[in-house]
């Protein structure tokens, strides 16, 4: 009983932190786009990526990170993160990828730009763990 109880409350902690984490992450630069890998593969750079992409991976029981594309739509680019628990989850309601312009801002999901942005067919993967 103290177990499920404390596995919980600590479910409850873990989604909660993840909800308040704030979608914008400044970035240093937020005129250029240029991804860097640490030693190890991980993105290191820019930070914004880096820190959504880890609390994507780190907000499910197993750790899935997801992959990172490039879209082009008109004359610029954005960043789409595939988000391997809307995937997983049962719920129709939420779309599996996150937008973002190049500067790290998310992209409202409202926002009549998503529709040019979805239906581009010139899509890269910058980016994945597997």
């Amino acid at each position: 009983m103290k177990k499920s109880l404390l596995f919980m409350f600590m479910f409850v902690a873990v989604l909660g932190f993840f909800s308040c984490q704030k979608d914008d992450i400044d970035n240093s630069d937020s005129t250029t786009f240029e991804l860097k890998l640490d030693k190890d593969g991980m993105i290191s750079s820019p930070k914004w990526l880096a820190a959504k992409v880890d609390s994507i991976a780190h907000s499910m029981e197993k750790v899935f990170y997801p992959d990172v594309l490039k879209i082009t739509a008109g004359n610029d680019f954005y960043i789409c993160i595939n988000n391997p628990s809307d995937i997983l989850s049962s719920s129709s309601s939420s779309s599996p990828y996150l937008y973002f312009h190049k500067n790290g801002k998310r992209i409202n999901p409202l926002d009549p730009l998503l529709n040019k942005i979805r239906t581009s067919t010139s899509r890269k993967i910058i980016w994945s763990k597997h």
